[in-house]
């Protein structure tokens, strides 16, 4: 399938809102406070690591289940659903990340 400019501006746009549909909607179910990276600290604390380090972890998990879709042959509709929900999930903590570091500078 070809994917042309509009075709790849249009789908950015989708991801990018849903992204922030997401980090929105589960923002205060992952944090204990008014501070929303809260439980990248508590978990490094837990952990015995850095914050960044907790939260490589987390998104860790999405990035292999990534990896086990592509080793895949034929491609579900459900597996789609599921690509979906791993490269919003992993690209949203790539931003939390970036703003542990932010905070650590």
């Amino acid at each position: 399938m070809a994917i042309t400019d509009k075709m790849l501006e249009d789908k950015l746009t989708e991801q990018v809102a849903h992204e922030k549909a997401i980090l929105v909607s589960r923002g205060h179910s992952y944090s204990n406070s008014h501070n929303r990276l809260d439980n990248f600290y508590a978990g490094a604390a837990l952990n015995q690591c850095t914050p960044a380090e907790y939260g490589f972890a987390l998104m860790s998990k999405h990035v292999l289940a990534l990896q086990k879709l592509t080793s895949k042959t034929e491609i579900a509709e459900g597996d789609l659903i599921k690509v979906q929900e791993y490269i919003t999930d992993i690209r949203n903590y790539c931003f939390l990340l970036k703003l542990v570091f932010m905070g650590e500078r």
